[in-house]
């Protein structure tokens, strides 16, 4: 397959690429490669053949269109197998090729008017002539661009129709109708309105894809909307997104307002999670009879809330001395509590007799370095008491009085062990009886108890 090239001679396009080109099968970018070579030979050669026509002669001018004719053939069957832009350079490539097939036939050939001329026309009128073929090429690519264009408008009211409600769909084409339109104007003001058109496209998929991506906000909230740490991500994503599209300082502003608002949420919402997941703990500590744990627990939500405050740099003066005050009162609290565990565990050991006396009063000691002072006045009455305890006799002799030293002595002198001694004192002994049966009981007793043998000897003792 031969084509024309600036020179005048032709190039030849190898097998391989002929045999796809017969079959169809040429992949679109060797066309384009194609393209571009056809449209520097055909725009060199245009200049060459309109200089050069009147030199040629009757059979150079009929080698010349047949020439052209066969490129112009080998123009349409490329057009019909390639796309887009491609085809579009093509189509205009048969545009110039038909313009010069116009100049040729605008040359007379011999023995059309004047028998015996030779084809050939004087140089005054080349001007003319050329004027003529480039006024007549021209109206060939008008023609051309027209069917062009309404061809190409077809195929998008075609993609119109399909694309139905889809509004970047619709953009989009809108964008492509605008883009045919700047590539067919004829002059200056058809294309700045068409770039307008452009533009405005351009603004319509950008407005579409963000109404796409604000719905696809508005459905993440719906699914999240029971979850507050995923519904405020959600929103923190929404505020960022709006600060990238944000078109002027106030919308910038607002947007960024929102994101504050959002981060204000999410840390809300974790401090939430910590306090219910304490409460938790709170509620098994208190089943299991932890006070301790409950009071540790305290402590530190207290901490936690009083950190998130700080961290916080809108949070007031006010609200920081308040959370400091909850912090101490449960530090106190939990000061108290461990106190207060710590007495009950000695009592406990001291009933059951697991510790001494001693043992009891030393850690009660060590208890007055973290009592207050009005813990502190107690746990030393209880020391105070626990002493005198350890100092009373292990059993109460009653109203019995014990021998006085001179008695000792006189019963020394009498030199006896101190069976014949008789003393002469009283002893007055009272029972107390609830009722008449336990009255008998005592004095029945009491008659046993003088009657029964004694190491001295048997029967009734004088006291």
């Amino acid at each position: 397959m031969a084509i024309l090239d600036e020179t005048g001679g032709t190039f030849e396009i190898p097998p391989q690429a002929r045999a796809l080109f017969i079959t169809a099968q040429v992949p679109q970018q060797n066309l384009a490669r194609i393209a571009q070579l056809l449209g520097i030979t055909i725009a060199e050669a245009r200049d060459k053949i309109i200089n050069n026509l009147t030199n040629l002669s009757d059979l150079e001018r009929q080698v010349q269109r047949d020439a052209l004719l066969a490129r112009l053939k080998i123009l349409e069957r490329l057009a019909s197998i390639s796309k887009g832009s491609v085809q579009d350079i093509f189509l205009g490539l048969q545009d110039k090729v038909r313009g010069e097939l116009a100049a040729i036939d605008a040359v007379s050939l011999p023995g059309i008017e004047d028998p015996g001329a030779t084809g050939q026309i004087d140089s005054v009128d080349q001007d003319k002539l050329r004027k003529q073929i480039e006024d007549e090429a021209e109206a060939e690519r008008k023609k051309a661009n027209a069917e062009r264009k309404a061809n190409a408008e077809g195929r998008l009211a075609i993609a119109r129709a399909r694309a139905g409600q889809d509004p970047v769909a619709l953009a989009q084409i809108e964008l492509q109708a605008a883009q045919l339109e700047k590539d067919f104007a004829e002059t200056e003001a058809e294309s700045l309105n068409a770039e307008a058109a452009r533009i405005s496209a351009l603004q319509g998929i950008d407005q579409a894809n963000k109404d796409i991506a604000s719905a696809r906000i508005e459905l993440l909230q719906a699914q999240v909307s029971r979850d507050p740490v995923r519904a405020a991500q959600v929103e923190i994503e929404a505020a960022n997104r709006a600060i990238a599209e944000a078109s002027g300082t106030a919308e910038r502003l607002r947007a960024e307002a929102q994101r504050v608002s959002a981060q204000d949420s999410l840390a809300q919402a974790m401090r939430d999670i910590f306090k219910s997941y304490t409460d938790l703990l709170r509620a098994i500590a208190e089943a299991a009879g932890n006070s301790t744990e409950v009071a540790r627990l305290g402590v530190a939500e207290a901490e936690e809330e009083l950190r998130a405050a700080r961290a916080d740099p809108n949070t007031g003066q006010a609200e920081l001395y308040d959370l400091e005050a909850a912090l101490v009162r449960a530090r106190t609290s939990e000061r108290d509590t461990k106190l207060q565990v710590q007495r009950d565990n000695i009592q406990f050991a001291l009933d059951m007799e697991k510790i001494t006396t001693d043992q009891a009063i030393t850690q009660l000691t060590a208890l007055l370095e973290i009592a207050n002072p009005e813990q502190t006045r107690d746990i030393l009455r209880q020391i105070k008491s626990l002493r005198e305890q350890s100092v009373e006799p292990a059993f109460n002799l009653g109203d019995i009085k014990l021998p006085t030293l001179y008695e000792v002595r006189r019963l020394n002198q009498t030199g006896g062990d101190g069976s014949g001694y008789n003393d002469a004192r009283t002893i007055n002994i009272e029972f107390t009886a609830n009722n008449t049966a336990d009255a008998e009981s005592i004095a029945n007793q009491i008659v046993d108890g003088f009657a029964r043998p004694t190491r001295f000897g048997a029967g009734v003792r004088a006291f």
